[in-house]
């Protein structure tokens, strides 16, 4: 399906999402652009084959579009129709082409005012989506994409944990979910006990590979090897450190207190105060919209 206008438009939804052309495919589907045929908008479909996978993978799936069209938030993508037909399950979310890993793959490390107002806007999206008992469980920079406005979106919730209960599906004893460099030891450990910290800990991996442009696993060696921070601004270090410890009771309990850190350290090195005003602002999605980013937003915009 690398093409779909070979063979003339498909579409989704009862036709109403047009298929025009990929933007990403793996052997069981893949992203596409679309037209909304309501609307007249572009958006983005994600496909998933349904008879290339297990059913557990299907089920996931779903799972993924349901917490997509749940969770409101000017910092997780969202996606408004889902469901199955011809043979695949589909969602139809917001187009936005680009992630993280692209405008860093384009422009080597990220400055740290822009580094540090990234990673607050997407802990503002995970602190809503942990008070949904949702932990993401693959936070890194393909997984946060950056719309025109400069407005950085959590995305891929396809190896989530869900509360127990509210999904057909359980991890699979000794099965780590997650990708090796920003997943937590917790995940690997086999017996699935993860939480807020987990994602807290990706948080802090991501946050060093944007102001570094080194392998994630880096960070994990900084624990031993202090030098490995010395292109990290020093106000940051002990927020580095903190997120991405070994024992995840020692780590920022959840995304709203490894944010408050950011806070303070992006302040401690802009000589400002006014970080403070965005801590206030991160439970309500409202406000942190409406909050002004700056010269990061322009970075991000470039």
């Amino acid at each position: 399906m690398d093409d779909v206008t070979e063979t003339g438009p498909i579409a989704f939804g009862q036709g109403r999402f047009t298929l025009r052309r990929a933007l990403g495919t793996t052997a069981f589907g893949g992203v596409f652009e679309a037209t909304d045929q309501h609307t007249g908008q572009r958006c983005a479909v994600k496909l998933h084959d349904r008879s290339a996978t297990r059913e557990q993978s299907s089920e996931r799936f779903l799972a993924e579009a349901r917490v997509l069209a749940e969770v409101e938030h000017p910092h997780v993508l969202h996606a408004w129709e889902h469901g199955c037909e011809n043979g695949f399950c589909w969602y139809a979310m917001e187009l936005i082409p680009r992630s993280l890993r692209d405008h860093c793959k384009a422009k080597g490390k990220v400055p740290a005012e822009v580094a540090t107002t990234t990673v607050m806007q997407l802990l503002s999206g995970l602190y809503a989506v942990h008070q949904r008992g949702l932990i993401h469980r693959d936070v890194k920079l393909t997984n946060v994409l950056v719309g025109q406005d400069g407005r950085v979106r959590l995305a891929d919730f396809g190896v989530a944990h869900h509360p127990d209960g509210t999904v057909p599906f359980h991890t699979v004893p000794g099965q780590g979910l997650g990708t090796p460099g920003y997943g937590a030891p917790e995940q690997w450990s086999g017996d699935d006990e993860v939480g807020p910290a987990t994602d807290v800990f990706a948080a802090g991996v991501l946050l060093y590979r944007m102001l570094t442009g080194r392998p994630p696993d880096r960070m994990h060696l900084a624990h031993y090897r202090p030098k490995l921070l010395k292109e990290v601004p020093e106000p940051l270090h002990d927020v580095l450190l903190t997120a991405t410890m070994v024992d995840p009771g020692e780590r920022y309990a959840d995304a709203l207190a490894m944010a408050g850190a950011v806070a303070e350290a992006r302040a401690a090195l802009l000589g400002s105060r006014e970080a403070h005003a965005w801590l206030e602002a991160l439970p309500v999605p409202e406000a942190v919209a409406q909050c002004d980013w700056g010269r990061s937003v322009r970075w991000l915009q470039a």
